[in-house]
C-alpha cells in the first residue's frame, strides 16, 4: 500500500514526539510512504520560515518517505491550481491514498476515489486502515 503525503502532513510530523510525527511513523511500518519533491520542498520552506526548531525532526522524515517525480493531469474537481500538483503528483505515483490536512480544498474530495487515489484526512486514514486490517487496533 502507497501513502502519498501532503506537505502540511510533513510540516506537522517534523516536530518529533508530536501526535502528527507518531502517526507518519506508524504509517510507515504499515505502508510505504511517498511524496513529490515540490511538496517536500513546500514543507522544507514553511517550517524554515514557521518553525526552523523543527528542521532536525524534518530532515529525519527523509529516512521514512521516498520521494517521486511523476505528475499526472489532475482531474477537474474544483481544486484551487497550486492544489492540483498535489492530487497529480499521488494520481502519477499510483498511490492508493492522498493524506492531508487541508480540509478547506481538499475537504469535500475526503473519502473519495480519483482515478486510483483516495483522499483522506489523518483521522480518515487512522480508521480505514484500521478496518481494511492494515493497523492493529491498538496502535
Amino acid at each position: 500500500m502507497v501513502v502519498f503525503l501532503d506537505a502540511n502532513i510533513l510540516f506537522s510530523a517534523a516536530q518529533q514526539g508530536s501526535p502528527s510525527r507518531q502517526f507518519v511513523e506508524i504509517l510507515a511500518r504499515h505502508t510505504s510512504l511517498i511524496t513529490h519533491p515540490g511538496v517536500w520542498e513546500e514543507a522544507q520552506r514553511n517550517l524554515r520560515a514557521k518553525r526552523p526548531q523543527w528542521m532536525e525532526g524534518f530532515a529525519s522524515l527523509s529516512q521514512l518517505v521516498a520521494l517521486q517525480n511523476r505528475i499526472s493531469d489532475c482531474p477537474e474537481v474544483g481544486l484551487p491550481p497550486k492544489d492540483q500538483p498535489v492530487l497529480g503528483a499521488a494520481i502519477g505515483a499510483r498511490a492508493d491514498w492522498l493524506v492531508t490536512g487541508d480540509r478547506t480544498h481538499f475537504g469535500p474530495l475526503f473519502g473519495k476515489t480519483l482515478e486510483c487515489v483516495r483522499v483522506v484526512s489523518p483521522q480518515l486514514m487512522v480508521e480505514e486502515m484500521k478496518t481494511r486490517g492494515r493497523l492493529p487496533v491498538s496502535e
